[in-house]
Formats: structure tokens, C-alpha cells, sequence
């Protein structure tokens, strides 16, 4: 017996929205996914205005976590399930369960208010600057990632080619300076986009950067980068938590983590934040 779980985020109005799940059982994936589908899309229809676009691949991918397991991954909805499609808690949830969050919706009107502008250009302007956040940290992190992958070949093409410097460096000269100043601070010899899972604690996550000190006594070090402008005590606590989880599953699965460090971009340069690991609240 399968069980399928899906769910969606409905847009309804302006800054709201509706998040339906349905949860089947059967013989058939393919057929409880028609039918989960079906249900969400008629709620779709019902509650919002705007037009439901349907990718027919979606559903995830199956991947093999650096802990052993096969574990689906949805990337539309940035999602882990287990086979059985139980939905896996994963870092940045378990991180926010654990203080408080900033309340949008209720924010705008309030701030709005008091600064005496309009309510709906207020909440597009922090939509606008949020996304422009988020976007940049994202091509610090994909930059990041592709140098620690690639960079054994791009120093042989930059030689071949004889380039200024290694290919596998980015074309943008802030993003390839940050780069380059965190290779010569921390190094780039480590694992990145480490996909880590625990089924059986229904939990996963992915690490931006693991390092191993010492692969036969499995022993390793959980890092994270951050690229907003300051960290206060608040958001370092948060960023423990995340760090936290991720060395649990793993000490879950034998390994020995010696500690987590958070590396942050603050615009000019790179600071390190070195945290232990705490306890896991469950």
C-alpha cells in the first residue's frame, strides 16, 4: 500500500493565499498522483483568479542522500519525502520552528501606516527587495558550488588558454572577488550541496558545505554561508539551529561533527562564525 501526499500554495488575493493537501493510499502511484492532481487543480479553479499552469514532470526526483537513502526531492516546491511520500522536515523549517517570524501581513498595514505611504506599493517594494536578496546570495552560493566543483579543470583550460584567471571562476568581478577571497580565508577543499537524510526521524536537508577532516573515523565539519548585510545574536541563533540539525543526522548515521561554521559576506568581506551543536528540540 503507497501513501501520496500533495499539497499547494493558492494565490487568493494580494499577500494571501490558500495551502490545500490531500493525502491518498492505493496500489497505483501514477494513479494517486492523477487523482491528488485533480483535486488540487478544481480548488485551484474555485479560489483563484489567476490561470494554473501544470508541469507534467513534476512530483520530484529521486536522489540517493550522502547517508544512504533514497529519498524524493521536489524542486518546485523545494520539498522532501520518503518513498512512501511522508514529507521530511528539513533544515530551514526546522530552524524557523524554533523563534519567532516576521509577519508580513500583518507588518504592511501597520508600517504603512506609520510611515504614511500606500499599503499595496509598501508590500510590492519589500517583495521586490526580498526577491533581490535572495537572488544574490543564490549567485553567491551557485558561484561558490561551481568553484569548489570545477575548479581542477578550470585552472587546466585557464592554463591551456592562458587566461589571467581560473575558468571555473565567474565572469562578474564582484562575484569572482568574493569568491576568490573565500579560497584564499577557508579553502575549497570540501563537499558542497551535501544532500543528507535521516527517514526514519523524518527529516533531510541539503549542506552548503561539508568538510571532512577525517573520512575513515567520519569525522567533519557542517557549514552554511550567508550573505546578508549584518548577523545579530537573533540570526546566528537561527543559523545554529539549521547547522544543528543537519549534525544530527548526521551523527545520526556515525559521523563525528566536530562543529559548525557559518561563513558570512557582508558585502565587503567574509567573517566567520564558529558554533557548536546544539541539542535538537523534537
Amino acid at each position: 500500500m503507497i501513501k501520496y501526499k500533495l499539497g499547494a500554495t493558492i494565490p487568493t488575493v494580494q499577500y494571501g493565499n490558500i495551502q490545500p493537501e490531500i493525502e491518498l493510499e492505493g496500489e497505483d502511484e501514477q494513479e494517486l498522483h492523477a487523482k491528488a492532481s485533480s483535486f488540487i487543480e478544481q480548488v485551484w479553479k474555485k479560489y483563484s483568479s489567476i490561470p494554473l499552469t501544470i508541469n507534467q514532470n513534476s512530483g520530484g526526483k529521486k536522489e540517493v542522500s550522502f547517508t544512504g537513502e533514497e529519498i524524493m526531492y521536489d524542486d518546485a516546491t523545494h520539498k522532501y519525502y520518503d518513498l512512501a511520500g511522508n514529507v521530511l522536515v528539513s533544515g530551514s523549517e526546522y530552524a524557523k520552528s524554533q523563534s519567532p517570524q516576521f509577519n508580513k501581513e500583518v507588518m504592511i498595514p501597520k508600517t504603512a501606516k506609520s510611515w504614511d505611504v500606500n499599503e499595496a506599493d509598501l508590500g510590492k517594494w519589500w517583495e521586490m527587495n526580498g526577491l533581490i536578496s535572495t537572488e544574490y546570495g543564490q549567485s553567491i552560493h551557485t558561484a561558490l558550488e561551481a568553484y569548489h566543483m570545477y575548479k581542477d579543470m578550470g585552472k587546466k583550460i585557464a592554463e591551456a588558454k592562458e587566461l589571467e584567471f581560473n575558468y571555473a571562476l565567474p565572469k562578474n568581478k564582484h562575484v569572482r572577488d568574493i569568491v576568490i577571497d573565500f579560497d584564499e580565508r577557508f579553502g575549497t577543499d570540501a563537499l558542497v550541496e551535501v544532500l543528507v537524510s535521516d527517514v526514519r526521524n523524518k527529516r533531510a536537508g541539503r549542506i552548503d558545505r561539508l568538510e571532512i577532516i577525517n573520512r575513515e573515523d567520519k569525522v567533519c565539519r557542517v557549514g552554511d554561508y550567508k550573505t546578508n548585510n549584518e548577523i545579530d545574536e537573533k540570526k546566528l541563533k537561527v543559523y545554529q539551529d539549521q547547522l544543528s540539525f543537519y549534525a544530527h543526522i548526521l551523527i545520526q548515521n556515525g559521523w563525528k561533527v566536530e562543529g559548525c561554521d557559518i561563513f558570512h559576506h557582508d558585502g565587503s568581506e567574509w567573517n566567520l562564525y564558529t558554533v557548536e551543536v546544539l541539542d535538537i528540540v523534537k
